[in-house]
């Protein structure tokens, strides 16, 4: 098993170390351009909310992620002391009316359940632990399940 652990600051330009870190990992995995595109979104819009809107009043230790692979599957863990949000519960956006006529946010996560095989949530110890499942390889990416 391959893994890979970052520890950050609650700080967005730890966004850009961790795609910085994750290039020769997945290099290693020789995942496809569609894998790295996917991971990498996930990650960005996972770590984004957490630090814009989790740590927006109070301070923290900060966020671990750990990305690890056994071959044909991605398992990513964040682990945060941020304000707790189960990202499962946000409603999924309106894609029907007309831009003007929508709610401001909630494509991110729209499309991290789109990316993701999987994706468990739970407060824990004071810590949100957010687990998602991915496959290495693009196949079969229309079919998803969200696990509570």
């Amino acid at each position: 098993m391959r893994q890979l652990v970052m520890d950050l600051a609650p700080d967005l330009s730890e966004i850009r170390r961790v795609s910085a870190e994750l290039g020769p990992f997945m290099d290693d995995l020789a995942l496809s351009e569609e894998r790295r595109f996917a991971l990498e979104l996930v990650l960005d819009e996972l770590l984004t909310n957490t630090i814009t809107y989790g740590f927006r009043d109070q301070c923290g230790a900060g966020i671990t992620v750990s990305v690890s692979s056994d071959g044909d599957r991605l398992r990513v863990q964040i682990v945060n002391d941020a304000i707790p949000f189960d990202p499962l519960t946000a409603p999924p956006p309106d894609l029907d009316s007309e831009l003007d006529d929508r709610r401001v946010g909630g494509l991110g996560i729209y499309f991290v359940r789109r990316f993701v095989d999987a994706m468990r949530y739970r407060h824990e110890a004071g810590r949100n632990i957010i687990e998602l499942d991915m496959k290495t390889s693009a196949a079969d990416d229309e079919d998803h399940d969200e696990e509570t």
